[in-house]
């Protein structure tokens, strides 16, 4: 069925009943009925115009994002729901040759309107590809401009040229820890108030920064340096390639005297707070690196701390120990925050723990512990003293107990969770150290083994002055 027949402005308008009769029709002009007139000004069918959003609205606070709205369609004029019809062009008759010659020229514009479009659409392209080339043969002897990195990079082999040396340093170290993946070293100089950082990929010392405080506690992550100053109870973030100071933050309201600080060495955060209440407790606090705020509390009691306070992480930042009596192990989740477990072997408790880079195992002199507290290697009569590598996971290394608390000057490698001995490292020289020792460096942070530089730095008691290199040929992993 055919849709009614819509008037449009060609058709003449209905003529008005007057007094029942038709009035008539009004005069039509007579340039409608030109021909030539029809073909020289041909109708242009309406195009569709849509309005698009320019600018996404402003969210409201507290509430769902605002989506942005539709494209709207505008309305038509009233009483018309379409575009207008094109006019109908009048039929030919004798000025139809004319009209013709018209429309043939305005054709032959068009096309001279196109080529010379298309000529010169050639010629910017040529111009932009020329200056294109002719900009990589002036930038050919330039070199590409450096990558910007925002940490440092792995463990790699050692750029150290001999295959022992020795590192003397102006003044005594005291405290000892790592950062950038383990990759450095950090030795705290309380006599210069400095913090010295030893490289294993370079085999020597590349930075000293001063720490304005003889007892500031220092722990490196994956790309930041945090140091907590007692004088003044603030938290500080260094970068670990600019080595420029980014925030500061005082430390959480209502913690005693910050005895230790911890931080995953390949990790971007939590920061570890360890002290010690008025009551006897572990007060544990777990702060955001970017924001230095609290994102986690908790407090163990019946602890009992050593004489120096060691709090070491677990490579990702998953797993903190603490010494003490007993030691403590701190599993952290941002879901969940803090939890905690302390060590027992029997009757006894190890006094040192350190996490594996892995995170799977905690070393101990009273053995080897998984992280939920059970114990996966026991020595027999005490005679290892286990620790993990300075970097990776998958193998551990230790100590013979020669006497009660006296370890002996092998060096040995094993895969994780097994007593076989995968190899010794008869080069490394160790001086005699103790197992019980929880002084300022106790025995695991004496000895640093890197699997992948190929390199053992060892600490000798003597003086605390000196760093003991020798490149071995061990695999980074097992």
């Amino acid at each position: 069925m055919n849709p009614p027949r819509r008037p449009d402005d060609t058709d003449p308008p209905p003529p008005p009943e007057v007094g029942g009769n038709p009035a008539p029709p009004p005069a039509r002009d007579p340039l409608l009925d030109d021909p030539l007139f029809a073909e020289v000004v041909p109708p242009r069918a309406a195009e569709p115009v849509v309005a698009e959003v320019v600018a996404r609205p402003a969210p409201i606070p507290g509430g769902r994002p605002v989506p942005p709205a539709a494209p709207v369609r505008p309305a038509f004029p009233p009483g018309r729901r379409d575009p207008p019809p094109a006019v109908r062009p009048a039929p030919e008759s004798e000025t139809a040759p004319r009209s013709k010659v018209l429309t043939a020229c305005g054709v032959m514009g068009c096309f001279g309107v196109v080529l010379l479009a298309a000529v010169g659409f050639l010629i910017y392209a040529a111009i932009t590809v020329l200056g294109d080339l002719g900009g990589r043969v002036g930038r050919a002897d330039r070199p590409p401009p450096p990558a910007v990195a925002d940490r440092p990079g792995p463990v790699e082999k050692t750029r150290l040229a001999a295959n022992t040396a020795r590192i003397e340093l102006p003044a005594a170290y005291d405290a000892v820890g790592r950062a950038a993946g383990g990759r450095y070293l950090l030795l705290r100089v309380p006599a210069r108030k400095e913090l010295v950082v030893f490289d294993a990929n370079a085999g020597e010392v590349i930075r000293t920064l001063p720490l304005g405080d003889a007892r500031a506690l220092v722990a490196g992550g994956a790309a930041k340096l945090f140091v907590y100053r007692p004088s003044t109870a603030e938290v500080e973030r260094y970068d670990l390639t600019t080595w420029e100071k980014e925030a500061t933050a005082k430390k959480p309201a209502g913690m005693g005297l910050v005895e230790a600080v911890a931080v995953g060495p390949a990790a971007d955060g939590p920061v570890f707070l360890v002290a010690r209440t008025l009551e006897g407790a572990a007060d544990v606090r777990a702060l955001d690196a970017d924001a230095l705020t609290l994102v986690s509390a908790l407090r163990v009691q019946g602890w009992t701390k050593g004489e120096v306070v060691h709090a070491r992480a677990s490579h990702d930042g998953a797993v903190l120990a603490v010494s003490g009596d007993p030691a403590l192990v701190f599993r952290y989740a941002p879901a969940t925050g803090l939890k905690a477990l302390a060590l027992w072997e029997g009757a006894n408790a190890p006094r040192l723990a350190t996490p594996s880079p892995d995170g799977e195992y905690v070393y101990t002199p009273r053995g080897v512990f998984s992280t939920d507290g059970k114990v996966v290697l026991r020595p027999t009569a005490r005679e290892f003293f286990p620790f993990p590598p300075a970097h990776g996971g998958g193998l551990y290394l230790s100590l013979r107990e020669v006497n009660t608390g006296r370890l002996g000057t092998e060096l040995r490698v094993h895969p994780a969770g097994s007593k076989e001995v995968r190899t010794t490292l008869d080069a490394v020289k160790i001086p005699p150290l103790w197992a019980n020792d929880d002084g300022d460096i106790p025995a695991d942070q004496r000895v640093h083994v890197w699997p992948a530089a190929g390199l053992v730095a060892v600490l000798p008691p003597d003086t605390n002055l000196t760093l003991e290199l020798t490149k071995v040929d061990l695999p980074a992993k097992p």
